[in-house]
């Protein structure tokens, strides 16, 4: 679910997954939240038969960059054999060479593991984030993205489904995943 910033500060729960290249960016968790998704690979994957999750936010240097199969192997292997997952991230630009090449290998080995993966691939704008917050209570992934408005040069947070086609560079969403917006 699509929301603005003032609804996330509200729903975000759980573990808090950093997007520091020095911390521990791989949990298993119940409920999670993980901001400033730029230019790293982030989401989480999920059995739906045990519930198990594992969530993620991978920032893009050189380490991660060269480790990527690995982190990936052992991301699947705290969700035990995940069915469904989303993943979110990258961005071109240049102070981040490995986001692009980084998220399309993750991209490669999950969507060959994980059946039911939804993808958001690619930040358009430069100065954009993605901000998102899983609550396994309900199964359902909070997602604030904002992008900068290039009439107003004010920042504006996605509400509509075109406002999301202009956002990503790529979108696609499992069978099983619905994306909602909030009621305007």
């Amino acid at each position: 679910m699509f929301v603005d910033r003032q609804t996330f500060d509200k729903v975000k729960q759980g573990t808090d997954i950093p997007s520091s290249p020095y911390a521990e960016y791989i949990q298993q968790v119940d409920s999670f939240q993980t901001e400033e998704v730029r230019t790293c690979t982030a989401g989480f994957v999920k059995n739906s038969k045990t519930n198990q999750i594992a969530a993620f936010h991978i920032y893009p240097n050189f380490d991660n960059y060269v480790n990527i199969r690995g982190i990936i192997e052992r991301i699947l292997e705290l969700a035990d054999n995940p069915d469904e997952g989303i993943l979110i991230g990258s961005k071109d630009c240049g102070t981040s060479p490995y986001s692009r090449d980084m998220f399309g290998m993750a991209k490669q080995i999950l969507s060959k593991k994980v059946k039911g993966l939804t993808v958001f691939e690619e930040h358009k704008d430069p100065a954009s984030e993605t901000n998102m917050s899983y609550s396994a209570n309900n199964d359902t992934l909070y997602i604030q993205a904002k992008y900068r408005d290039k009439q107003t040069g004010q920042f504006k947070d996605v509400s509509t489904e075109k406002e999301l086609k202009n956002f990503y560079k790529k979108i696609k969403v499992a069978p099983n995943d619905v994306v909602i917006f909030p009621e305007t």
